[in-house]
């Protein structure tokens, strides 16, 4: 039988997470100190990559569209942007692939930052919050929630890459309560050996 959904879908803009100070995925020292040690820099290079911070946020774009299907579960796509993927090619050509590096770092951090801010929009329009989320990697499974949130700006290529290349698509329950966390990407993986895993 074919599922049938609400037809409530939304595309949002998540500027906050690159533009707004309270909401700002790097506000202190201590947060890029936490950032060094999960990805393995050192702190003597907190300098250097908050000036490709400052490159990066006025080329982002953070967006999300979401659906609430009819059995309490919502489809979500996320976001960055072409800009990251821009800057990093550049940087590549470049032959720098360190700076490449960092960016794809500083993209990770500032999409999972997107996921928590995430919550309080999906709360205020349906009364309900995010479960764990289920990340999606079938390709099938993917273009079919993406033909269904119609008007998103992320495809998927022929090889079964995102594009924008920052970009995620998962389906989570919607539960009365707030977990602490919704996010469990490190927990759902299996690379045990990934130098960021949490």
């Amino acid at each position: 039988m074919e599922q049938k959904n609400k037809g409530i879908q939304r595309g949002l803009s998540l500027q906050q997470i690159v533009d707004s100070r309270e909401h700002c995925v790097f506000r202190t020292k201590e947060d890029w100190e936490q950032f060094v040690k999960r990805h393995h820099f050192n702190i003597e290079e907190i300098p250097h990559i908050s000036g490709l911070w400052e490159a990066l946020r006025g080329l982002l774009q953070p967006r999300a569209w979401y659906m609430q299907n009819e059995n309490t579960e919502v489809l979500v796509t996320v976001t960055l942007g072409d800009g990251l993927d821009e800057l990093q090619e550049l940087y590549l050509e470049r032959e720098e692939v360190g700076d490449a590096y960092i960016l794809e770092c500083l993209g990770m951090s500032i999409l999972q930052r997107a996921y928590e801010e995430l919550q309080p929009f999906l709360h205020d329009a349906l009364n309900l919050w995010m479960g764990p989320f289920c990340f999606i990697d079938q390709p099938d499974r993917i273009k079919e929630i993406l033909e269904q949130l119609g008007d998103c700006t992320i495809s998927l290529t022929d090889a079964g890459m995102l594009l924008p290349k920052k970009s995620v698509v998962f389906t989570a329950p919607l539960e009365k309560e707030r977990k602490d966390s919704s996010c469990h990407i490190c927990d759902q993986c299996t690379l045990f050996s990934c130098p960021n895993r949490v």
